[in-house]
């Protein structure tokens, strides 16, 4: 691993922060605000700090290693963390603990706050909270690979380690385009999103912060009561709109664009999401209206919003659903562990996993019941190889594990057990009942409870600490994955064979003596003979 190489990457990434700082300051400049010296401070210290890392590092001349991809993506997110609280910190507006735990609740997309009055900070404070939504919402990473792509075919290990899901077909060459064009419709998404909300009434600064909130699917509102501010149906159909089409994989509308609008239709995980959020918003308005007499036309209303709201992990708020039957508080807490898509800006386990979790449990039962039968994971389409398999089995267990401890740390700190689920690393929505109800903000709570914030949010799914639960890397020969390997090493014949897999019937087997690979062999059977060729 070289250091200097990392340094070189996370220097362009301090300026990338300083650059996207610059744009609260314009707003800062432009209003007369308080808070234009703290985006100054912050921008002048990025930028330092930026050219500092580069002078001591070295432009990469060849492709990144994986552990330079692991390490570039997660001492990038803490760096890019503690140069966006800056802004709260040095504008007095919050201490350092509460100003991390709110830039890193924005970059992560968890949108819990720690501000009690979000309507008195100033205009540029409350963009800026919003951006780190959508810096974060596709992920810094890409949106860097999409800005700066001339770091070699390396970054797949840093576009790998920013993936929120399991995927069986990714290729190198096509990182840098598909980053490209997931930022290219995630932009698209964005403006056209701040013209609908204009067109809903909403003045141009407002309707950017929801833009921001909405297509990142992070939660962060400018009011404190967030959309339930506005008391507005057709606001609230416009935002549960956008926050179901982000909460689909942006590869898909990649997909869509260049193949037509079948792709969506025919994308199994998006009906499925699609399906879970109709069978919730049946439950619980069948429940507002048998448990607390609701008009059906408003709880239909204020399911369906609260439906996708958290599903989408975005956790806009438009009614006080700490008030609504248990039922319907348990299955909000269902969709906040489900989430979204995978390759989607939603936090939650991912539709993809449930469903590849599911249908491997039944495979197993079949195998118990037939143990000759030879089993395929298939979903959307496309079949999944074991090790992809392993990977999601293992997140699925550190993923609860996680959720497991931050709600042990919670309880041991005083928080109700249920409040506790909640606000476990879940990547839960902006505010939840009592302690984190909808009216509820998070100041005052004690220093455990705070410096748990950022850590549950940095261990959310699709951040650094994902990495580390990937399936290996498969092996590719002509772009496309070999699926069946051997273990290794073992001996044969003598000489220790350090590398084996298995394609199209042929065995190759790379041969080495005293830990060197010197050769590779091709054997395959052919008409009961074992014929081998030793190749260069």
């Amino acid at each position: 691993m070289n250091i200097r190489i990392i340094l070189f990457v996370l220097g362009k990434l301090a300026q990338a922060c300083g650059l996207a700082l610059m744009i609260p300051f314009v707003v800062a400049l432009f209003y007369g605000e308080s808070s234009l010296m703290a985006f100054l401070v912050a921008i002048v210290i990025s930028l330092f700090l930026g050219r500092l890392f580069m002078r001591q590092g070295h432009r990469p001349t060849d492709s990144l290693t994986v552990r330079e991809g692991v390490a570039i993506t997660a001492l990038g997110w803490i760096m890019i963390t503690l140069l966006g609280m800056i802004p709260y910190a040095a504008g007095g507006y919050l201490s350092v603990l509460d100003s991390i735990f709110e830039c890193i609740s924005g970059l992560s997309g968890t949108g819990a706050t720690v501000i009690d009055d979000i309507e008195g900070l100033p205009a540029s404070l409350v963009l800026w909270r919003a951006l780190t939504h959508w810096f974060g919402g596709l992920g810094i990473i890409v949106i860097f690979i999409a800005v700066f792509p001339q770091f070699g075919k390396g970054i797949v290990h840093m576009f790998n380690a920013e993936s929120t899901g399991p995927r069986s077909d990714r290729t190198l060459p096509r990182i840098k385009e598909m980053a490209k064009a997931l930022f290219t419709v995630y932009v698209a998404f964005t403006i056209v999103s701040t013209l609908v909300f204009m067109l809903c009434g909403m003045p141009f600064l407002i309707a950017a912060d929801h833009a921001f909130a909405t297509i990142a699917t992070g939660g962060f509102s400018p009011y404190n009561d967030s959309v339930a501010h506005f008391h507005s149906p057709v606001i609230e159909l416009c935002l549960s709109f956008f926050m179901l089409i982000s909460s689909a994989n942006f590869g898909m509308y990649v997909a869509a664009w260049q193949k037509g609008f079948k792709v969506i239709l025919d994308d199994t995980e998006f009906r499925v999401y699609l399906a879970i959020v109709v069978v919730a918003t049946a439950a619980m308005s069948l429940d507002l209206v048998l448990a607390q007499q609701w008009d059906g036309v408003e709880a239909l209303r204020q399911a369906f919003f609260q439906s996708v709201s958290i599903s989408s992990s975005t956790g806009f708020v438009s009614n006080d659903f700490d008030q609504w039957p248990v039922f319907s508080k348990f299955i909000l807490l269902v969709l906040m562990f489900v989430g979204g898509c995978a390759g989607s800006t939603t936090g939650g386990l991912k539709v993809t996993r449930i469903m590849l979790l599911v249908k491997t449990l039944a495979a197993i039962i079949r195998q118990k019941m037939h143990p000759n039968l030879v089993l395929h994971i298939r979903s959307n389409g496309e079949e999944f190889s074991m090790d992809l398999i392993y990977g999601v089995a293992r997140f699925f267990f550190v993923y609860t594990m996680l959720g497991v401890l931050w709600t042990f740390i919670l309880v041991f700190d005083g928080v109700a057990i249920f409040d506790g689920q909640l606000r476990t690393g879940l990547r839960p929505v902006r505010r939840d009942r009592d302690l984190f109800g909808p009216a509820a903000a998070q100041q005052g709570r004690p220093l455990l409870f705070h410096a748990h914030g950022p850590a549950g949010s940095l261990s959310g799914p699709g951040h650094p600490h994902a990495v580390f639960l990937a399936p290996p890397q498969q092996l590719v020969i002509g772009g496309n994955p070999l699926h069946e390997t051997i273990p290794l090493p073992y001996n044969k014949d003598n000489i220790i064979v350090t590398l084996s897999f298995i394609k199209g019937g042929i065995t190759y087997e790379f041969l080495g003596t005293n830990g060197e690979d010197h050769r590779c062999r091709r054997r395959k059977k052919e008409e009961g003979r074992a014929l081998s060729e030793d190749l260069p």
